[in-house]
């Protein structure tokens, strides 16, 4: 890549290439975006854009196209989403990119770079038509999902439609900011926290994880693909993530295993999370659901989370107001399950989650989006099937 502008996504250098395209491209792009949107949605977009950008990798020509205007194309889309009618950058005296907010992003870039999700519906650049991502979690490696800022959940249909009754959707009651912890917690999120130690690794051992993922589309035949990723046991070995998809052949991508950045990480006591959340929540008339979604945000992307960080979020998001349980659920394979609903984004896109009952571990999400004049295109629904990581003796290597 050269001054920022012939980006080369291919090879362990990939992610290295992606920061540099931001620490080059970041500030001129809010300036351009931030003509258009008010100060705080150029903020979140302006990283989105990377975000999606690192997503759309696979796609870009480098020889067809610089990246200042494919970026600047992405942040078009994105800004368009959110119900903005922006022709491009306008000439006026514009605030600059705070400091804050660029090294956030790039600390945010660079953990999502590692990350392994699960598949987000529609994330191809090539889609029909493209969703907008919000801050927590935002696209995929072709195969996987990546997340900043607050959470964007999908919510899906119910485990047994017959025996469960209509819900409402996203109800919000919690106004003024997030009220002061109770003494006691408000929901069973709690109990979904265990003592079931993680899968030890030894070095040149491997964390193994397959997300099954059933996609369909409004008068399509149903899609069928495999994510299998491969997570070592130190910082500085290589990870691999094989995305396979019906009918088509397997994409590998290879990386590093990072430093996780301290971004996001919450303070060491349920008590201490949950005032801290409230902190930063500030007044925010939403700040219930604010807050749920950055506690879950973590559980759902990264398989690889650590029981005592899963147990914490879960301990802490008991005392979070108006979130929805359902317990005593069914999977497919017969595991007892957990529904957490309600988190949504707008009118038409939502998420049922399914944790494991004995484990707290994530076993399923069902996605769901409907078409609307703010998401034009078919409706669409996406089931991931989350199987717990195993220890396999090498990369590749599958149980």
């Amino acid at each position: 890549m050269t001054s920022g502008e012939r980006l080369d996504f291919s090879g362990l250098d990939g992610a290295a290439a992606l920061t540099q395209l931001y620490d080059t491209h970041a500030r001129d792009l809010h300036g351009d975006i931030v003509r258009g949107v008010d100060v705080p949605t150029a903020d979140e977009v302006t990283v989105e854009t990377f975000l999606v950008a690192w997503d759309r990798r696979a796609d870009y020509r480098p020889e067809q196209e610089r990246a200042k205007a494919w970026l600047l194309e992405i942040a078009t889309d994105l800004i368009r989403a959110r119900g903005y009618s922006y022709d491009g950058p306008a000439s006026a005296e514009v605030p600059p990119m705070s400091d804050d907010v660029f090294r956030a992003g790039r600390d945010r870039l660079a953990a999502a770079q590692e990350a392994m999700f699960v598949r987000l519906p529609a994330a191809g650049a090539t889609s029909e038509r493209r969703v907008p991502r919000t801050p927590w979690l935002i696209g995929a490696v072709a195969m996987l999902i990546v997340a900043i800022g607050a959470v964007v959940l999908l919510r899906g249909e119910s485990n047994d439609p017959v025996a469960e009754p209509p819900r409402q959707r996203g109800v919000i009651k919690a106004v003024g900011g997030l009220p002061a912890m109770p003494a006691h917690p408000v929901n069973a999120a709690g109990d979904l926290a265990t003592d079931v130690p993680d899968p030890v690794l030894t070095p040149g051992q491997y964390l193994y994880v397959r997300i099954v993922t059933k996609r369909r589309v409004s008068g399509r035949p149903e899609t069928d693909s495999v994510a299998e990723t491969w997570w070592p046991a130190q910082v500085g070995q290589p990870t691999m993530m094989r995305y396979t998809e019906s009918g088509k052949e397997p994409e590998v991508t290879h990386g590093m295993r990072r430093e996780r950045s301290e971004v996001g990480l919450l303070e060491p006591t349920p008590a201490e999370a949950y005032e801290g959340l409230r902190a930063r929540l500030g007044e925010a008339p939403d700040a219930a659901a604010q807050a749920r979604d950055e506690l879950l945000a973590p559980l759902l992307r990264n398989p690889f989370i650590t029981t005592p960080e899963r147990d914490l979020r879960l301990t802490t998001l008991g005392y979070v107001p108006d979130v929805d349980l359902r317990p005593d659920q069914r999977l497919a394979d017969g595991t007892r399950a957990t529904l957490l609903s309600g988190a949504k984004y707008g009118d038409e896109a939502w998420v049922d989650c399914y944790f494991d009952s004995a484990t707290g571990h994530l076993r399923e999400t069902r996605w769901h989006i409907e078409s609307s004049r703010r998401l034009p295109g078919p409706g669409e629904d996406s089931t991931n099937s989350i199987a717990r990581p195993v220890v396999v003796p090498s990369i590749g290597a599958v149980p």
